[in-house]
């Protein structure tokens, strides 16, 4: 999670990033949007790419509950 945030800019350059903390069972995330039409996108990636990471991390795959 920690790397993708640094990388939100990249993707998304009209996000500006806040700070984030790792809960136990989700994560909360503080940025600012320049184009309100972002959101959608930007939770969407996120969660695909963590989801991709960490299943390859520990050799599973499918949703992460």
């Amino acid at each position: 999670a920690h790397h993708f945030w640094n990388e939100i800019p990249n993707h998304f350059p009209h996000v500006q990033l806040g700070n984030f903390v790792i809960m136990p069972d989700h994560i909360r995330w503080l940025f600012q949007l320049n184009r309100s039409s972002e959101l959608s996108n930007l939770v969407r990636k996120f969660k695909n790419i963590t989801t991709y990471r960490f299943n390859k991390h520990n050799g599973t795959n499918g949703k992460i509950l």
